[in-house]
């Protein structure tokens, strides 16, 4: 029987798949001269190829750092949107995660390659990157020295983000290493939580969550895309048998100082309100669309209730989760059959009529807040209120 508890009210600027961190507040270090603003960013495809390719100066500057993590002698790496991330036994300084970025790509955030269309993201500004995670820096640092702070809030150490890492056809492209974290995503967690008959656990991991969501909103950070492998479980270095929930990837994130600037990712479409990817006229999974979506501390609101919601039902029913998770990137809900027509989602049936009464109020909730606009879903918090 599992034993292993979830520490709550904590989160982290470790990173792993989709990886996203902060950066020391040093103006001006990240200017790059860019040739008429013309150039092409490399693709997932040519950076993977000379990751393999062990006579390329890039693999070899890799190479002589340390060990690349390889998987039958092949480079390992964790596809995202907007990059790739690698995992480099480093001589001195230990594991880190190696961030390389790349045009935007739809099969990084489990969708069909077809048709994606998001204006904007085939280019990407390198100083408006490391502003991002300079604002996050400071922001991090802020809230741990003031009164307001969140317990137990641990910073990642030795962060950089390099403007000229790596050179293409005389250009200059950047990395972003952070330290390397193990541990169970939220999903692999779930995955050993149902198959040991541990369901019931979730409930304290469900609460977890919910301390942190109401952490975050109190110093008005949102993370920007809460999905199950961004939500990660550390064990704890003192007592093995406790978790330390953190957060990583932060692409996407908001703080206070954002306010007023462009939303940088729009996240995973799995736990984003649909009518940030689908357009209502439309259930073709191929035909998919990334539209502007606000950018403020509200961005995290329908994540939140999604992701509780599915925690709270598959601890009451274990079943759902072996019947509804698609092995990949969801929990139980799925954009095209639960959000777009609600009232025809066999999942949605099944939570309505949940003998669980905390499930099936809030279902009745999310149902709503799925056909209502995005910026009237309230935060986790009052969607539980409105749900007694």
């Amino acid at each position: 029987m599992m034993t292993n508890k979830i520490n709550s009210m904590v989160f982290t600027t470790l990173c792993s798949l989709f990886l996203g961190s902060a950066l020391p507040a040093q103006a001006g270090q990240y200017s790059v001269r860019r040739s008429k603003g013309k150039a092409e960013w490399p693709s997932k495809t040519r950076i993977v190829n000379r990751l393999n390719n062990k006579e390329d100066s890039l693999r070899k500057s890799l190479d002589a750092r340390g060990q690349l993590l390889l998987d039958r002698g092949i480079v390992w790496h964790a596809s995202g949107a907007l990059g790739i991330v690698l995992r480099l036994e480093d001589k001195k300084k230990g594991a880190k995660a190696v961030k390389f970025y790349h045009p935007f790509d739809s099969e990084g955030m489990g969708q069909r390659k077809s048709k994606v269309r998001l204006p904007g993201k085939d280019k990407i500004d390198v100083k408006s990157i490391a502003r991002h995670f300079e604002r996050i820096s400071e922001f991090l640092s802020d809230i741990q020295n003031s009164e307001h702070g969140i317990p137990e809030l641990p910073l990642a150490e030795d962060i950089s983000f390099d403007p000229k890492a790596y050179t293409e056809k005389g250009e200059h492209y950047p990395t972003l290493e952070t330290p390397w974290m193990d541990g169970d995503s939220l999903q692999s967690l779930v995955e050993k939580y149902v198959g040991a008959g541990n369901h019931k656990d979730l409930l304290s991991v469900a609460e977890t969550f919910r301390a942190l969501m109401q952490d975050m909103k109190a110093v008005g950070f949102a993370h920007g895309d809460l999905h199950p492998e961004n939500i990660r479980f550390e064990p704890d270095p003192d007592d093995p048998s406790i978790s330390n929930m953190k957060l990583i990837d932060f692409d996407a994130s908001f703080t206070p100082s954002m306010k007023g600037t462009k939303n940088p990712e729009i996240g995973s479409p799995f736990f984003q309100h649909p009518n940030f990817h689908f357009p209502k006229e439309t259930l073709d999974r191929d035909d998919v669309f990334l539209l502007p979506r606000p950018f403020d501390a509200n961005i995290d609101h329908f994540s939140a209730i999604v992701i509780y919601l599915s925690l709270i039902a598959i601890a009451d029913n274990p079943r759902l989760f072996k019947k509804y998770f698609n092995y990949q990137t969801n929990l139980i809900f799925d954009p095209i059959r639960d959000f777009i027509q609600p009232d025809d989602s066999p999942l949605f049936q099944e939570l309505l009529t949940s003998k669980n009464k905390e499930v099936r109020q809030l279902s009745y909730r999310l149902v709503d807040y799925v056909l209502d606009p995005p910026e009237k879903v309230p935060t986790l918090e009052k969607a539980l209120d409105d749900a007694e």
